[in-house]
């Protein structure tokens, strides 16, 4: 959606650029809320999940160093 608007837009001088970072480090897990019952049969696989997710957040940036990235890539003269 984004790729189109930035064509419909580009000849009226306007760029649109849609920012996905990856993983940020954030503490959003911490009062995140969690099922009563977990169901077996995925167990293994909610697990595997979760690991992968929390190696790759507790090595991700912070969110404000994310945020002043794109800030700075927002105010220079040159496209990325």
């Amino acid at each position: 959606m984004s790729e189109t608007l930035d064509h419909e837009l580009r000849e009226s001088g306007v760029r649109v650029t849609l920012v996905e970072p990856s993983f940020t480090r954030t503490k959003l897990d911490v009062n995140s809320t969690q099922t009563a019952e977990k169901i077996a049969f995925y167990e293994d696989a909610r697990g595997q999940t979760l690991g992968a997710i929390l190696k790759k957040v507790g090595t991700a940036p912070w969110t404000w160093r994310v945020g002043r990235e794109r800030i700075f890539c927002l105010l220079s003269e040159s496209v990325p």
